[in-house]
């Protein structure tokens, strides 16, 4: 095998992740989902009859997107954001929806490399709620927990809610 075939080999077992702490934990999401990463946003309106983990929703450059407090969903334990906290805008996608939604985390992320092979799967740590954890990733700073972004908010009708909010900011506009 040449060396583009070892290459390829190579970048097949490898994927790269966005790792953040949360409640001094590390978290990760695949890249590919990420759109970009923002500030804390200034203004965030609550929205009546969502879960308790999203804290709103806020206009970023024309697009209203729910903010969802990524302790909360994960039942950690909640405190005061520090001024490292920011916000991932990230694409989920599953069989009900896609959406674009914002997540707060506790400080900036660093991108990582995480081998297929340095992933156990969570299926064999008790308590572990499967829809939310892709796997434990062993990297050089510690374990990793994978986010199975796409199913985390499952049962969050992102769009359906974007869409009557987006429904009702154009009436006041009128």
């Amino acid at each position: 095998m040449g060396d583009m075939g070892k290459m390829q080999a190579t970048e097949q077992q490898r994927t790269k992740y966005l790792s953040f702490p949360v409640s001094n934990e590390l978290y990760g999401i695949p890249i590919h989902v990420v759109q970009e990463i923002i500030d804390i946003p200034h203004s965030v309106s609550g929205v009546p009859n969502c879960p308790a983990y999203v804290e709103g929703v806020f206009n970023l450059r024309g697009h209203i997107l729910p903010l969802i407090d990524l302790r909360d969903r994960l039942n950690l334990d909640k405190y005061e954001l520090s001024d490292r906290a920011c916000v991932i805008v990230v694409q989920i996608s599953n069989e009900q929806r896609e959406a674009t939604i914002a997540l707060t985390v506790d400080d900036v992320p660093q991108v990582i490399n995480v081998h297929d092979k340095q992933i156990d799967s969570s299926s064999g740590v008790g308590g572990v709620n499967q829809d939310m954890i892709l796997g434990f990733g062993k990297t050089d700073a510690g374990v990793v927990i994978l986010i199975d972004i796409d199913n985390i908010f499952h049962e969050l009708d992102v769009r359906a809610e974007v869409e009557s909010l987006e429904a009702l900011e154009a009436g006041v506009a009128k």
